[in-house]
């Protein structure tokens, strides 16, 4: 984990919004997302509930055991009075890989097998003039798992 973050709870200071429900999920065989600009909207998605594993939800064999590339979006409501102030993103488990952009920019990645990933996200998520905008939320997720040699103790 590159940065930690607060737990997200309200308080004074502080809100909090799920990002929880359906989000748009896409498979990316052939790992050209990044190169096609995916970061901005996904092509032929399907809506999927999160938190959950994709491969749950289908029944064909192919897609069940799929460990390629993988994409998921949602859009996320951002009031003027937030974008005065901080703006961060929390996953509470990402899984092997991934790399989260919001309204196109990079602005984290991950490394871990279903671990938490924040980033900080304020300077994306913000209208020219102030105004209560929409910003969208895309996670890039290569799914090849990759082993390494851990020393035992």
């Amino acid at each position: 984990m590159e940065k930690s973050l607060l737990y997200p709870t309200i308080n004074r200071t502080r809100t909090d919004q799920k990002l929880d429900g359906l989000w748009q999920f896409s498979f990316d065989p052939e790992g050209s997302g990044i190169a096609q600009n995916w970061a901005n909207g996904l092509p032929a998605t399907i809506d999927l509930p999160v938190p959950a594993s994709f491969n749950d939800f289908f029944t064909d064999k192919a897609d069940r055991e799929y460990t390629g590339v993988f994409w998921y979006a949602r859009q996320f409501f951002v009031s003027a009075d937030a974008q005065e102030r901080f703006v961060g993103l929390r996953f509470d488990a990402v899984t092997h890989r991934a790399a989260i952009f919001v309204n196109g920019h990079k602005v984290g990645t991950h490394e871990g097998g279903f671990l938490p990933l924040s980033s900080t996200s304020r300077p994306w998520c913000t209208s020219a003039r102030k105004i209560p905008s929409w910003s969208r939320v895309t996670m890039n997720c290569p799914g090849k798992i990759y082993l390494r040699e851990t020393p035992s103790l």
